[in-house]
């Protein structure tokens, strides 16, 4: 299996079980702050 996407050239890796990552995935969202997936559960409509 390959573990590594591409989004808008951004890799975005994969585990063993298939979860992608999700600092990547940020990263390929265009990155800005307050996205970020550190901040969630801060998020209402989480």
């Amino acid at each position: 299996m390959n573990n590594l996407m591409v989004i808008d050239g951004i890799e975005v890796r994969r585990d063993v079980h298939g979860r992608y990552c999700l600092n990547d995935l940020h990263r390929a969202a265009g990155g800005e702050q307050k996205y970020r997936p550190k901040y969630w559960l801060d998020n209402k409509q989480t």
